[in-house]
């Protein structure tokens, strides 16, 4: 993969979103590319990325790595191998629930479809929790940092960065009005097996 290919993804996919407000200039994103991921400089605002902007880190640098969040990038596609994109969404509200520690939940359907039964709040440190967590999630929220997002495709990490930050909205604004009523953990997790399965489905008939 080449640095042009990068930035095409970034003006193709994150662009628009960020306009929408739904995710942060300020955000990052790790890309896989075979043994190694693809990083952008968390110095430099998404909507100004240039190819000097990009680097790479090895799938074998994990204990080397100074940057706590990629160290977490790589343990987390390692484990994970069907993840291809990671995108930190630290717009407004994303970020203020990674500072508050609260757990978001599934406040409408497509939070339980596109994220999953909830998206739990952990420091980078607890590295081995927020592995297990994007087995059956595509979102967990890190510490003062924001909402980490993940996707089979950079198009499914985009959609997952601003439904997190949809989720985020509802609990933080909800909070000021009462009780917020959520969908129960047994019924929001038949409506994310099934929408996985659908779109696997999908996946096969259209070559993705």
């Amino acid at each position: 993969m080449l640095k042009d290919q990068i930035l095409s993804i970034i003006n193709e996919e994150l662009i628009a979103v960020i306009r929408s407000g739904s995710m942060s200039a300020k955000g990052r994103f790790w890309i896989r590319d075979e043994s190694k991921l693809w990083v952008n400089d968390s110095n430099v605002l998404l909507t100004e990325v240039t190819a000097k902007d990009l680097y790479t880190v090895s799938f074998a640098q994990t204990d080397q790595l100074k940057d706590n969040l990629t160290q977490l990038a790589v343990s987390i596609m390692t484990h994970n191998p069907l993840i291809i994109i990671l995108l930190l969404n630290s717009s407004h509200y994303s970020k203020t629930v990674s500072i508050t520690g609260d757990t978001v939940k599934p406040y409408v359907d497509d939070i339980a479809q596109i994220i999953g039964i909830d998206i739990k709040n952990y420091p980078v440190s607890q590295r081995g929790k927020i592995l297990k967590l994007f087995k059956s999630r595509s979102a967990v929220a890190i510490q003062n940092e924001g909402i980490l997002c993940s996707g089979l495709t950079p198009g499914d990490a985009a959609a997952a960065a601003i439904i997190a930050e949809k989720a985020a909205l509802i609990h933080v604004q909800g909070s000021y009005l009462g009780k917020v009523h959520y969908i129960g953990r047994i019924e929001s997790a038949l409506m994310r097996f099934i929408y996985r399965r659908k779109y696997s489905k999908q996946a096969v008939i259209t070559g993705r």
